[in-house]
């Protein structure tokens, strides 16, 4: 399938496609240097270890440090092997475009992390979701200030002259609550969290006919 755009890390990077593959990098978010300063004092003091993201094109790149007391989340290792040579031990480097911080946490300890991270460094975006891993832990994504799926939507459809009224969007977790609310409409994957099934149309899961269903409903409409 060919695609036209492609918005990457929850909205950090947006870039055009054609035939050919990728074309050009419209769009590139990072922290200034006191965000990201704020940002790996509020990680560091938290003590739940972190991950320090790269801006796109170099977002699959990032390093990381383990918690100094305590064990850390399965998913936290799993991240680190599956990256192999784009995952490295942080040093204290500064010097690179920081665009992510992630942290680690079970789901009933993520409201504490989350409002003490936003005292500790206030005015960024925070991004939830679940771990991928499937081993019930959450990850919150932590971007410069207007990161998010649905603020690069926007941005995208209004640069080619559409609405949300024009946009029809998918999703499966939290971390597309704004970019599900933002588009005309909207629909989310039966195993999506209850909170995101219960405000928009559910359908099939991802590998169960999801998008088959979708174009189903607009193909008399074009």
């Amino acid at each position: 399938m060919e695609i036209d755009y492609l918005i990457s890390s929850s909205g950090l990077g947006t870039s055009s496609f054609g035939p050919s593959g990728h074309q050009e990098l419209l769009s590139s978010a990072s922290f200034s240097d006191s965000d990201a300063r704020l940002a790996i004092e509020a990680a560091t003091e938290l003590g739940l270890g972190f991950f320090l993201g790269f801006a796109p094109p170099e977002a699959h790149n990032f390093f990381y440090e383990f918690p100094k007391a305590g064990g850390a989340p399965s998913c936290f290792a799993t991240r680190v092997n599956h990256a192999g040579t784009n995952a490295r031990p942080w040093k204290g480097e500064r010097d690179f475009p920081m665009a992510q911080v992630l942290l680690m946490a079970p789901p009933d300890l993520m409201p504490g992390v989350r409002k003490r991270f936003g005292e500790l460094a206030p005015g960024l975006s925070q991004v939830l979701c679940t771990s991928p891993y499937g081993d019930g832990c959450q990850w919150l994504e932590v971007y410069p200030e207007g990161v998010s799926k649905g603020r690069a939507a926007e941005r995208l459809a209004r640069s080619l002259g559409l609405g949300a009224g024009d946009a029809v969007a998918l999703g499966n977790d939290h971390n597309d609550t704004d970019l599900l609310a933002w588009a005309g409409d909207a629909f989310v994957s039966s195993d999506a969290p209850e909170s995101l099934k219960a405000l928009h149309e559910n359908m099939p899961r991802a590998g169960e006919g999801s998008l088959d269903y979708v174009l189903k409903r607009y193909l008399g409409k074009v």
